[in-house]
């Protein structure tokens, strides 16, 4: 299944006294229910980092005095008043650090990898 990924053993630069390899712990999901909660999980993170950024892009326009214009649906429903809400009365020296720390966070694998040498 493409985008899934692989328990896997890389071996690089085998040598009689030094081996280098990366082990992934995650095995790749075989049933059904394994797939989708690995896409929406996918699909959830994605929703997560583009909240981050909008949030990120209303304060942009709050600093430089734009207007901080959304989308008339998002606008209007409650995500968005969050979203402006958190724009609009937490510091931008606190946003931007906290923002790019749970954008570092969304991005980490959710398995872990070890390498050897």
């Amino acid at each position: 299944m493409p985008g899934v990924p692989l328990c896997t053993l890389r071996t690089y630069q085998p040598t009689p006294t030094t081996v280098r390899f990366t082990v992934s712990t995650r095995a790749a999901p075989e049933q059904f229910v394994g797939r989708l909660a690995h896409y929406l999980l996918l699909a959830g993170r994605l929703v997560l980092a583009s909240i981050i950024v909008l949030i990120l892009w209303m304060k942009w326009q709050n600093v430089f005095q734009y207007s901080s214009h959304l989308p008339f649906a998002l606008a209007q429903s409650g995500p968005g008043y969050g979203m402006k809400w958190i724009a609009e009365r937490v510091q931008a020296q606190y946003l931007v650090p906290i923002a790019l720390l749970f954008l570092w966070l969304i991005v980490q694998r959710g398995y872990k990898g070890r390498g050897f040498r």
